[in-house]
């Protein structure tokens, strides 16, 4: 009878998952035989798992983690969902409920004092490093299309100061792959206001009937990046016009947080512009 062969993949992730446990529980300060009696298993089943010759069964996960302190998620190594605490951090709530409510109002003050202290900061050293320009949830449509009129609304976002950023006047969002893989479905690029092109150039155009489109401009037609899309030429643009001038697309991994966005938004909020009609 042959032998089934053995799954990589799957001895990897038991001896990862063995490591966890080995770890968490010396952290824990637990010995096996301890650990085993706290789950009501055999020490063995302990080894095993710990030498990744087996897994705990489902059942024993819920008790598991918490007997060692960590989540399901840092067990199985899974990538967390959400903000995750420490075992630190939940020492420190741990003591936090066991306050009465006057103890906790000034834990409470002295926190937010710190934080906004931190925030404060931050702000004074890093606002003038971005700059704020008016931003467009609209999809201007790099494929399929989308009204220009279909309810702009007015927001800012925050870009660091850069040649690209400077020149620009507003951003927008790219919908659609016929701009692919220059813009990518989803991408924000940065625009210059301007109503020419020229040959090569990138713009974002209004069509007669409305519909917003990135397109390349060339001497015979709007040409697409992606080829799998066909070239709209002068006959069947009708009365085109063009909005700007595209720069390039926002580096999102240099914007600010949402937290630090929102630092910048309150600081600004006293002299905020409205926004110009496209």
């Amino acid at each position: 009878m042959p032998i089934k062969p053995t799954d990589p993949e799957r001895e990897r992730s038991r001896s990862e998952i063995g490591e966890r446990i080995r770890s968490s529980r010396l952290a824990a300060g637990y010995t096996q035989a301890q650990l085993a009696a706290a789950l009501s298993v055999t020490k063995n089943a302990v080894t095993n798992w710990e030498s990744g010759s087996a897994r705990p069964d489902l059942s024993l996960i819920a008790p598991l983690c918490r007997l060692l302190g960590i989540s399901a998620d840092t067990l199985l190594g899974c990538r967390p969902t959400g903000t995750q605490l420490t075992r630190r951090e939940r020492e420190h709530l741990a003591l936090y409920r066991r306050l009465n409510v006057y103890d906790k109002a000034s834990c409470d003050a002295l926190l937010t004092s710190m934080v906004r202290g931190y925030d404060q900061a931050w702000l004074e050293e890093h606002r003038d490093d971005y700059l704020r320009l008016p931003q467009y949830e609209l999809y201007f449509a790099a494929g399929s299309g989308h009204p220009l009129d279909a309810g702009t609304e007015e927001s800012f976002a925050y870009l660091p100061r850069s040649g690209a950023a400077e020149a620009a006047d507003f951003i927008v969002r790219v919908s659609g792959r016929s701009m692919e893989p220059t813009f990518p479905d989803g991408c924000r690029v940065l625009v210059e206001r301007r109503t020419q092109l020229s040959p090569g150039e990138i713009g974002i155009f209004r069509l007669e009937d409305g519909e917003g489109i990135i397109k390349e401009y060339r001497r015979d037609g709007l040409h697409s990046h992606n080829p799998a899309f066909a070239v709209r030429t002068p006959g069947e643009l009708g009365g085109v016009v063009c909005l700007g001038h595209v720069l390039g697309a926002v580096d999102e991994s240099a914007a600010p947080t949402e937290h630090q966005t929102a630092l910048l938004d309150d600081a600004a909020a006293v002299s905020r512009p409205r926004l110009r009609s496209l």
